[in-house]
């Protein structure tokens, strides 16, 4: 399954075999799912050269088994879930009732010690979630498959060449 918000704007150049060395990785027992990156310091550890593991796990940019997904929302919401949706959201004991698939996920990978693998981020691969629509998100789009101002926004939290992701595209 190959989860992305429309607003986040993946870029490869080169990398043409992403699918198929993604789906491998998902043949791993400590590989959850693969991702995109993040706007915030959510790597846990290196993984091998140019990837990184996190127990993050954001629907902006995922790819996953199915049967993944089925356990772990099964095993945090299988009561909700068979109830039609109907008793308590259990994120809701989080505070985070509107996240419940994301809560589900990280809760999982804690709990089994897997992971979501990302790729870091170079001038040739990057995953941007830029919270913008509509008209902006155009020519957000525009900006980012010119490459124009986005090296500063690539790995944030991991250098110290950081900003405020919101300004990405005023």
């Amino acid at each position: 399954m190959l989860w992305f918000n429309l607003d986040t704007l993946p870029y490869r150049q080169g990398h043409e075999g992403w699918v198929e060395e993604s789906v491998g990785y998902l043949e791993r027992e400590d590989v959850f799912a693969v991702g995109g990156s993040y706007n915030l310091p959510a790597k846990l550890k290196d993984a091998w050269d140019g990837w990184y593991f996190s127990q993050k796990c954001s629907f902006n940019f995922a790819l996953m088994k199915r049967t993944n997904y089925m356990k772990a929302m099964y095993e945090f919401a299988g009561d909700y879930i068979a109830s039609g949706f109907t008793h308590e959201n259990p994120a809701a004991a989080t505070h985070q009732s509107r996240y419940l698939v994301e809560v589900a996920m990280e809760q999982y990978l804690e709990r089994h010690q897997v992971y979501m693998l990302s790729k870091v981020e170079d001038p040739s691969w990057t995953v941007f979630h830029t919270n913008v629509h509509e008209e902006r998100l155009q020519a957000a789009r525009k900006r980012y498959r010119a490459r124009r101002d986005i090296k500063r926004f690539m790995n944030v939290g991991f250098s110290e060449v950081s900003s405020d992701p919101s300004t990405a595209f005023p």
